[in-house]
C-alpha cells in the first residue's frame, strides 16, 4: 500500500509490527521507503528482546527514508523502553534517516531525527542519560 506521508506509512508499519511484539516480546523492525508515488514500508522482521537486524532487498527506484521498530515491555523499565537506545540513535545517524519506535508500555510512537554531523552526534549522545534519547512523540497506537 502507498501512503501520502512518511508519518502515515510509519504508523501503518508500526501498527502491523505491534501485534507480534505483544505476542512474542521481541522487537520487530523494517524500513520505510519513498517510492515514485508516495511512501511504503517493508514487512516487519523479527528481532530479539532488545535488538533487530535487517537484511533487505530494496526495489529499484525506491529509497530508504526511515527505520521503524518496536520496543517490548515484558521485562522493561519504562524509563528506558520509551526512549531510543544508543544503538537506535547510532543506526539513524549512520543511515542519515529518521527512526520511529512504538513502545508497548506506553503505546506511544516516537520519532528521532538525526541532525548535524558525527561530531554533533558524539556531543549529543553524552547529553542523553542512560537509556538513550526520547525523540518526539508523534502518535499513539493501541
Amino acid at each position: 500500500m502507498i501512503y501520502p506521508t512518511l508519518l502515515a506509512a510509519a504508523m501503518a508499519a508500526l501498527q502491523l509490527a505491534s501485534g507480534p511484539t505483544v505476542q512474542d516480546h521481541h522487537e520487530w523492525a523494517g524500513v520505510l521507503l519513498q517510492t515514485p508515488s508516495g511512501y511504503t514500508y517493508t514487512a516487519p522482521e523479527r528481532g530479539t528482546h532488545e535488538h533487530f537486524r535487517l537484511v533487505l532487498q530494496i526495489p529499484r527506484g525506491d529509497k530508504i527514508v526511515a527505520l521503524y521498530h518496536t520496543h517490548d515491555s515484558a521485562e522493561a523499565d519504562p524509563s528506558t523502553t520509551d526512549r531510543f537506545s544508543e544503538a537506535d540513535i547510532s543506526v539513524a545517524f549512520a543511515l542519515h534517516v529518521p527512526s520511529f519506535i512504538w513502545v508497548q508500555y506506553t503505546h506511544r510512537v516516537r520519532e528521532f531525527v538525526p541532525r548535524g554531523s558525527v561530531a554533533d552526534y558524539a556531543r549529543d549522545i553524552v547529553g542523553y542519560h542512560v537509556g538513550g534519547a526520547p525523540g518526539r512523540i508523534v502518535g499513539t497506537l493501541r
